[in-house]
């Protein structure tokens, strides 16, 4: 009830993935694999096809509905989070579900992803599917077949989101002579069949398996040292912010003050320590203690750092923090510890999440776009928009185009905007999520080009400027929008 009640305290468009998977699943229905937004005839290899495939029956049915979209990804992340509670409650005393189900309806930190139409959504539904069938291997007579659907679910995973081939790697991790058994061939079987087809056509299409490809590449092109730096930052920046601004929300009560949060990420890796020992002598448990050491290694080494990438690991951390209570509540003060964690939990959490209920329904459900509104009036159909938010452009209007033209300098980047024919140029002010220490980002640095180029040169000439969307409209100065 609470996410759903939370699903429109974002509009949608916030995230211009959003609207790329919505077009992706377009394109999917209609044939095709190309770019919406391009003029050029190009596969769209700038996001992941997993999550795109799995909103193509949404948009099938109810088309840019933005409101059914939302509820469609709030009930991927409530579908999948239920599954993977039903997989670790018998695990977990009573003190830990209750601190895991209080830690999943409310805390701001899950309940601000609500309705968000973005892959983790798509990852955690599947994620819980494939952790509730190993919970169940030992109860299903069934079992050859069990692994080759489970192997397929594990396919999909990696499609919506890369990571998810953690799942498999750690299945494989802590059972032994996994390929030597019919079992783990069958796994493998499955795995290949949904993910093998869908790669191989992204690699023949673009060369590449995956658009991840290039975000490695900005982090590996450093120093061991600079290397070595990230992974120690990042790791600092996640688990700060899985300890000190999910159960226990710091900030709703206290300013920052770094005794407290190192206290509190101290005693997080204290008990969720215990948790992975707890865990480690069952066979469910040892896959979880593997695919979450895992997961946070990639989190080290990620070019990237945003709340967004911890989401989908949130409930195992905390499954794995519930397991590390275990026996607390079997003793008086134990069960008032857990009682005043989860008042605790309620009260830090509680006016944001409030909040976020109020945002939802007084939100309209799609991001202002007046200014694309504009465009679509004073332009015509066949014109070329260059635009860092091309995606979000075409949206709303129909105009294709491309993101940037490369250029060194002014006068090529006019020129080489007039040989390719385009005649807009749609600037908006973002803001970009931060890289990772030691590492540049090109699409920030390409915006900031862009700016410099469109408000520094006598040759273009705002048409249109909207200071609540941060957009301007430019053309070459002497033309004039169609009227």
């Amino acid at each position: 009830m609470i996410f759903i009640l939370c699903c429109n305290a974002l509009p949608f468009g916030h995230y211009v993935d959003d609207i790329k998977w919505v077009l992706l699943a377009e394109s999917f229905l209609s044939g095709s694999v190309q770019t919406a937004w391009s003029i050029a005839p190009l596969p769209d290899t700038t996001i992941t096809w997993g999550f795109g495939l799995l909103l193509t029956p949404v948009v099938q049915l109810f088309g840019r509905q933005a409101l059914v979209l939302k509820i469609f990804s709030a009930l991927c992340v409530v579908g999948g989070c239920v599954l993977f509670y039903m997989s670790i409650r018998r695990m977990l005393d009573i003190g830990g579900r209750i601190l895991f189900l209080v830690g999943m309806g409310g805390v701001s930190f899950m309940v601000g992803f609500s309705g968000n139409v973005i892959s983790e959504a798509g990852y955690l539904l599947l994620f819980g599917v494939f952790a509730f069938m190993i919970s169940r291997l030992g109860l299903d007579p069934l079992r050859p077949r069990s692994f080759l659907l489970m192997g397929s679910v594990a396919g999909a995973l990696f499609l919506v989101r890369n990571i998810g081939v953690l799942g498999a790697i750690a299945l494989i991790a802590f059972w032994r002579r996994f390929f030597f058994r019919r079992d783990g061939v069958l796994f493998a079987a499955g795995f290949f069949v949904v993910a093998a087809p869908v790669s191989v056509l992204i690699n023949w299409l673009s060369g590449t398996w995956s658009f991840y490809g290039s975000y490695w590449a900005l982090g590996s092109s450093g120093t061991l040292l600079s290397g070595a730096g990230r992974f120690l930052e990042n790791l600092y920046y996640y688990w700060k912010g899985l300890t000190c601004l999910t159960l226990l929300n710091l900030p709703a009560i206290l300013p920052p003050i770094l005794w407290v949060k190192l206290a509190c990420m101290v005693l997080g890796l204290f008990v969720l320590g215990r948790g992975l020992w707890f865990w480690w002598a069952h066979p469910a448990g040892r896959w979880l203690c593997f695919y979450f050491l895992g997961y946070m290694i990639v989190l080290g080494l990620w070019t990237y750092q945003a709340p967004r990438y911890a989401f989908p690991v949130y409930p195992v951390f905390l499954a794995f923090f519930g397991a590390g209570m275990s026996g607390v509540w079997a003793k008086k003060w134990g069960r008032m510890l857990i009682l005043a964690m989860g008042v605790g939990v309620l009260v830090t959490n509680g006016s944001e999440i409030m909040g976020l209920a109020r945002r939802s329904f007084s939100l309209h459900p799609v991001l202002p776009h007046e200014s694309e509104r504009w465009l679509a009036d004073h332009s015509r159909p066949e014109e070329i928009v260059v635009s860092m938010d091309i995606a979000r452009v075409f949206y709303f209007t129909g105009r294709r185009g491309v993101p940037f033209i490369p250029s060194s300098d002014v006068p090529s980047f006019e020129a080489e905007a007039r040989r390719l024919g385009a005649t807009v140029f749609f600037f908006k002010e973002n803001q970009y999520v931060p890289p990772a220490f030691g590492v540049v980002d090109p699409i920030a640095r390409q915006h900031e080009i862009l700016r410099a180029f469109l408000f520094g040169s006598k040759s273009f000439e705002p048409v249109y400027t909207n200071s609540v969307e941060r957009t301007t409209i430019f053309r070459f100065k002497g033309s004039s929008p169609v009227v």
